[in-house]
């Protein structure tokens, strides 16, 4: 990493120039996510708690059997 100042302040400036398509579906449905989230978080953010102790349980493997 140099010391020098960037010309510019795009972090993915010395990335190249790579582009990713997506489909008008595809923005469609991730949009249709992001405000389904913003809705929940703001009349039901309990949702966002319970939802975090169901994957951390779901993740918690020091309880599972272990097969020998």
């Amino acid at each position: 990493m140099s010391l020098m100042e960037k010309e510019n302040d795009n972090p993915n400036d010395e990335c190249g120039d790579f582009k990713v398509n997506f489909s008008k579906s595809d923005l469609i449905n991730t949009s249709i996510k992001e405000w389904v989230f913003k809705w929940c978080k703001e009349y039901h953010p309990e949702a966002f708690v319970e939802a975090e102790k169901f994957v951390k349980k779901a993740l918690d493997c020091s309880k599972k059997k272990k097969y020998e």
